[in-house]
C-alpha cells in the first residue's frame, strides 16, 4: 500500500503491489480475492475505529460509511492486481485538509495488517501489499 502513501501525500513511489507477482499470482489472488478484501477492509476499519490514533478520521463521516468502505476495497483490490475501478487522482485533494500524516497512515497499515493475519493472509502476502 505504499504507493496509496505516496498518492495520498504526493511522493514519489516504488514498485506498486500490482507488479508483485509470485509463480503468476498476483497479491489479489494470493490475499484470496476480492471477497478477502472485503473481509479485510470490514475488520480494519472496525480496528480503526477502536484505534485512538485514527478513530477521528473513521468516524468524521459516519453516514458515509458503507461508502468508504466500498471505495477502500476498490482501491486495494486495484492496487493488489485485480481490476482498477477507483480513481485514485483524487485522493490527496480529497484527503489534504485531514493532515494525515505518516503516524496516522502507519496506524492504519498497522491495522489493516492484523485483520490480514485475522483472515489468515500470510505473512509475504502482507509484505507485498
Amino acid at each position: 500500500l505504499e504507493p496509496v502513501r505516496a498518492a495520498l501525500m504526493n511522493r514519489a513511489q516504488g514498485l506498486a503491489a500490482y507488479a508483485k507477482t509470485v509463480d503468476g499470482q498476483t497479491v489479489l489472488d494470493r490475499v484470496g480475492g476480492e471477497q478477502n478484501v472485503e473481509a479485510i477492509v470490514e475488520t480494519m476499519y472496525g480496528g480503526c475505529l477502536g484505534d485512538p490514533r485514527v478513530r477521528y478520521y473513521f468516524e468524521v463521516n459516519k453516514d458515509k460509511i458503507v461508502t468508504i468502505k466500498q471505495k477502500m476495497v476498490a482501491l486495494m483490490t486495484g492496487a493488489f492486481g485485480g481490476p482498477v475501478t477507483y480513481d485514485d487522482s483524487k485522493m490527496r485533494q480529497i484527503h489534504y485538509g485531514m493532515n494525515v500524516t505518516d503516524y496516522h497512515f502507519d496506524a492504519v497499515l498497522e491495522n489493516f495488517w492484523c485483520a490480514s493475519e485475522l483472515m489468515e493472509v500470510k505473512n509475504d502476502v502482507i509484505q507485498d501489499a
